[in-house]
């Protein structure tokens, strides 16, 4: 069937319903067109054509219409615009199809622009809020701006569009105040663009989880902030079912078919692109850039070659243990101290060294060196971003003891060795202190409230994801979460076994557990498809000993700019490099 697309026009109200009828999509249009004058001191907005829109029934490429509107000036001075609609819901579930358009007819105004000829997606929104089309738009004294706005919905022959059955999008088209969004300041950049593709109207705020006791699994809201993290900041995550975090970052260097990490295998083919799971934004203290979670390399595809199943069961660079045996505390350390452990005379500050580097950080610090050292993408990757090896526990080690998150699963921090209250606070005090300093892995030393800390404890800038940031986006100790981000591949269908990216490979996080008195060291860990997603406190029999698949998380810096894509696995967002 030939490809059809359908072209929407939005005069004070949009209303539409999509429903499926064999291989065409149905739109209604409720509500009528009104003509609607808005006169103010600064300018006048006109928009044109009242005529009632019926659009019901019309199948794709059989119907089209353009809706106008003008911004005249009624002042002296330069006056400033916002085009948005107000009251925006989107429920569509297959983002990138629903587009606008918008071109100014007269000598000056705004126009969209894109590779698509000026057509650009509209975001989803499930809940209603205030949509920015253009944003400052200068007025002239004097000047009109005239303008043409369309809405299509195209009709993609090989993705699946049937979820968008019965979905809504609504809204009214207005003009307002001008402002700029806080993620339009550096809106080249990929954090700007993420912002924006999951905010609606950022002024108005991510919303934030409250309650961490049981699995966070929703694929409607995916998007939240909170303040619980280093000196209190502000920090962006995804949570549940998101689908909108991919990024292509670096191409597979590997050209050994079989073998381990060790030896230059890294569960890859030669020449794949990498795929990466957007975790969470980083603390501006600590560069506040964008934190990504290894994913695998390479697409599936159907027999067509269109469309995608899966990012293969290969979202981890191989196995690893974190040590060859698992007798001591000292063992729970990404890198250790070179010391001997007594009973109830080791101190938690004794095990917290950096003298010694574990089998993790060697294959994740192997992975790099063969990867990123020396390519066109090193130059994006923040060397400052730090990582949390979270050690804190009793002052002096007891038979049995618990580390870190084991006191604050329902509480999780991204602030490195917080309590579970007073996270600012903690954390003020634990930078000014040293307390937990040998816990925060960063390459390059970085400063906070104009003290500099040098830890310099990673050869490379990459390490392992938190069971705090597990906790963030959605885990839970003992529960299964088969709807985890963290968990699935780009597969939304197929069993179990078929949607967890490691398979049923358990894979480690660097949050140490605890430390019992029978001599074994637990680390938490995300199970495979045998777990579908939960988080747990032991692995295996052996402990530290075992080999659970490793995950890299590595950070790109918060100037990296964004090339293209809208985070979803048919559209990933890549960045601009050198090469590109």
């Amino acid at each position: 069937m030939k490809k059809k697309y359908i072209i929407i026009s939005i005069v004070a109200i949009l209303i539409l319903a999509l429903g499926v009828s064999f291989a065409y999509y149905s739109t209604q249009i409720i509500g009528e067109g009104k003509r609607v004058s808005l006169d103010l001191k600064e300018l006048k907005v006109v928009f044109n054509d009242p005529v009632e829109i019926n659009a019901l029934g019309i199948a794709p490429g059989e119907w089209s219409d353009q809706k106008s509107f003008t911004v005249k000036s009624q002042t002296d001075e330069t006056y400033h615009y916002n085009i948005v609609i107000e009251n925006y819901l989107n429920t569509l579930e297959v983002e990138g199809y629903l587009q606008y358009k918008i071109e100014h007819t007269s000598t000056n105004g705004y126009t969209t622009t894109s590779d698509d000829d000026g057509w650009v997606p509209l975001t989803k929104s499930p809940a209603a809020r205030t949509l920015l089309l253009g944003y400052m738009i200068e007025l002239a004294p004097g000047d009109t701006h005239e303008y043409k706005i369309s809405f299509r919905y195209l009709d993609a022959a090989t993705v699946d569009q049937s979820p968008d059955m019965g979905k809504m999008v609504s809204g009214r088209l207005g003009i307002t105040e001008g402002s700029t969004p806080f993620w339009a300041v550096n809106h080249n950049t990929l954090k700007s663009r993420i912002l924006k593709d999951n905010y609606v109207n950022v002024e108005n705020g991510a919303p934030q989880r409250t309650s961490f006791s049981s699995v966070y699994s929703d694929s409607i809201i995916t998007f939240f902030q909170t303040n619980n993290a280093e000196l209190g900041e502000t920090v962006f995550y995804y949570a549940g079912d998101a689908r909108n975090n991919w990024v292509i970052f670096g191409t597979c260097k590997s050209s050994k078919t079989s073998g381990t990490i060790a030896q230059g295998y890294y569960n890859c083919k030669e020449g794949d692109d990498l795929y990466w799971r957007i975790i969470r934004t980083n603390e501006q203290s600590t560069g506040g850039g964008i934190r990504l979670l290894y994913s695998g390399s390479g697409l599936v595809t159907d027999n067509q070659g269109n469309k995608i199943i899966a990012i293969s069961q290969n979202g981890y660079i191989g196995t690893s243990n974190w040590y060859a045996d698992n007798k001591t505390p000292y063992n729970v350390g990404y890198t250790k101290a070179d010391g001997t452990y007594t009973s109830g005379t080791t101190t938690t500050d004794d095990i917290r060294g950096n003298e010694v580097d574990s089998n993790l950080k060697t294959a994740v610090d192997n992975f790099y060196k063969a990867t990123f050292e020396n390519t066109e993408y090193e130059d994006y990757i923040d060397t400052k971003a730090v990582y949390c090896n979270d050690r804190s526990g009793n002052t002096v080690m007891q038979p049995n003891i618990n580390f870190g998150f084991n006191n604050r699963s329902t509480t999780p921090s991204y602030a490195c060795g917080a309590s579970t209250t007073g996270f600012k606070e903690r954390a003020e005090w634990a930078l000014v202190n040293g307390n937990s300093k040998e816990d925060r892995y960063s390459k390059e030393a970085y400063s906070i409230n104009g003290s500099e800390f040098t830890n310099g404890y990673l050869d490379y800038p990459m390490a392992l994801m938190t069971a705090d940031e597990v906790a963030f986006a959605g885990g839970k100790l003992g529960i299964t979460n088969p709807n985890a981000w963290y968990y699935l591949n780009a597969n939304a269908t197929g069993t179990t076994a078929e949607k967890s990216i490691t398979g049923s490979n358990w894979w480690t996080t660097i949050s140490p557990s605890r430390f019992i008195s029978s001599g074994t060291s637990w680390m938490w860990i995300v199970i495979g498809s045998t777990g579908t997603g939960s988080l747990t406190n032991s692995y295996i029999n052996d402990g530290v000993s075992s080999s659970v698949a490793t995950r890299p998380v590595l950070s790109l810096t918060a100037n990296t700019e964004w090339l293209s894509g809208n985070g979803t696995p048919e559209s990933p967002y890549q960045i601009k490099i050198a090469t590109n």
